[in-house]
């Protein structure tokens, strides 16, 4: 039964001029010929990353979102406050962190010798540096949320350099492993982006890992060794810049949680740095009197 009988508000003459008058259609008769849709539901507001995986003109038709990420915007939108403050830092990380080693390594090439740096923490970071670039190569991720590791990557490789000495017949045969193992990383067809990706899972405890040697090496020693303090102070800036960076721009959860654990370590190196600042200075005066030439 019509609403205007049910309503009570209409008399009986209206009442009956509102039945004998039909609706005016306001489009086709084609358009009559469809099923009967019920009316969409209200979209929800989204979460920040809700829109992943969204082609680009989906993405323009988004409810407007009313949470506290959406004030600050969409971070998957050009516009979007986040992501260019997200840009920001990881240009600002790009920088520091390409320099982020050269205080440590610098008096390492001079002297020619790798005494107070650790090896094995190198040579595990060196392979998180080696897999985690070309995993952001191939996948096409901003360098702004991992330019820096090339740097860093450098510096690891010429402190292993000093390490090796120079036995040039050692140091060639590393480097030739070493171009191999890049070239099969880098080409899909050696390396599958499955493989890839668990060798991206193993660089979570490779870098923890190295780290973890290094904590356990100062609270042995009472001593940072020759790490410098702008390094450890650059390097929990660093971590705590990349932390959002890497939450912001990207969805893999190794790099998350890699991220995550990395600038809590880094914490932990740079409060070991406060602690044991005098027990340093005593090696460097010292120590440096007990190195013998090789």
């Amino acid at each position: 039964m019509p609403a205007v009988l049910t309503s009570g508000l209409l008399d009986k003459p209206t009442a009956q001029l509102a039945i004998a008058q039909p609706l005016r259609s306001t489009g086709s008769l084609g358009d009559l010929s469809g099923p009967i849709r019920p009316p969409s539901k209200p979209s929800l507001p989204l979460s920040p990353r809700a829109d992943v995986g969204m082609s680009t003109s989906d993405r323009t038709n988004l409810p407007v979102q009313t949470s506290f990420w959406g004030l600050l915007g969409n971070p998957n939108q050009p516009t979007s406050p986040l992501l260019l403050l997200s840009k920001l830092i990881g240009l600002s990380i790009l920088v520091l962190g390409s320099v982020l080693k050269l205080p440590s390594v610098l008096p390492v090439v001079s002297s020619g010798s790798t005494r107070g740096i650790p090896i094995v923490p190198t040579l595990l970071e060196t392979f998180g540096f080696t897999v985690g670039i070309a995993f952001n190569l191939r996948h096409g991720n901003s360098i702004t949320t991992w330019g820096e590791c090339i740097c860093l990557l450098v510096c690891n490789l010429a402190v292993l350099a000093v390490f090796v000495g120079r036995n040039w017949t050692r140091l060639a045969i590393a480097t030739a492993l070493y171009l191999a193992s890049v070239r099969f990383l880098i080409n899909p067809q050696l390396c599958s982006d499955a493989t890839l990706q668990w060798l991206l899972g193993l660089t979570v405890p490779a870098f923890m890992g190295g780290t973890v040697l290094q904590i356990v090496a100062n609270y042995r020693n009472k001593h940072i060794g020759a790490i410098s303090p702008a390094t450890l102070s650059m390097g929990l800036a660093c971590g705590l810049g990349r932390l959002l960076t890497t939450f912001v721009e990207l969805d893999d959860p190794v790099i998350r949680g890699s991220a995550l654990l990395g600038a809590g370590l880094g914490f932990v190196m740079w409060m070991q740095m406060a602690m044991y600042r005098e027990g340093t200075r005593k090696f460097l005066e010292h120590g440096a009197k007990e190195v013998k030439p090789e």
